[in-house]
């Protein structure tokens, strides 16, 4: 088998800026806006796009290969704004559906990969390109819904792990709290674990004479 040979850091971070700012031209004719910095080094490489009210960067990082794309409003002050959004949750926003991180070790890969990514942003962001403020509005409700989905999903696996411990060390009254707490989503085992519990703990009170 031939051994792919991996560019050398520079090469990859150059090519980069010269296939993001043929691929992402048309923020420029269709959009109106300025490249406002192309620059590239061993460590990465980095393209920015601005209008009068928003921003557009695209990232290469040659260490992880990670390719990464942002869109943000400028502020009155001309700064950009903290606040800013993926590629993915542009294109989740007009479909649905969320697509993933890109990572590129070759320049065939890197040309497919800033290819497909200029396709996605130009065939789902037109809303956003345009600045329109409700679609900022709505990708920060969309992110902050996220983050809370994310925050509760880290919440229920906490609590089947932490349950399934109870479970081990026979702590049946810790691990009904825990089990009541996500209850809808029980598996089938877990359902009776919650039920023998329940008993078990309903015995010792009859036992000790406070059932």
């Amino acid at each position: 088998m031939e051994t792919v040979k991996i560019p050398e850091p520079e090469q990859r971070a150059a090519y980069f800026v010269r296939k993001a700012l043929l691929e992402f031209s048309f923020l420029n004719t269709q959009y109106g806006f300025t490249c406002a910095l192309a620059e590239s080094s061993a460590k990465g490489a980095c393209v920015r796009y601005t209008s009068s009210s928003m921003y557009v960067e695209f990232f290469y990082d040659t260490y992880s290969c990670e390719l990464d794309l942002r869109v943000g409003q400028i502020s009155t002050d001309l700064a950009p704004s903290r606040e800013n959004y993926t590629l993915g949750e542009v294109t989740k926003l007009a479909d649905g559906h969320q697509g993933r991180y890109a990572t590129a070790t070759t320049l065939d890969q890197l040309d497919a990969a800033i290819t497909e990514w200029a396709y996605q942003l130009r065939e789902y962001g037109d809303t956003v390109l345009r600045g329109a403020p409700q679609a900022f509005s709505m990708l920060q409700e969309q992110s902050r819904n996220s983050r809370r989905q994310s925050m509760e999903g880290n919440r229920r696996r906490l609590a089947h792990g932490d349950a399934e411990k109870a479970w081990r060390e026979k702590d049946y009254a810790e691990m009904i709290r825990l089990y009541d707490l996500i209850q809808e989503e029980l598996s089938v085992t877990e359902s009776k674990r919650l039920e023998y519990a329940k008993k078990r703990l309903e015995e010792g009170l009859q036992n000790s004479g406070l059932g």
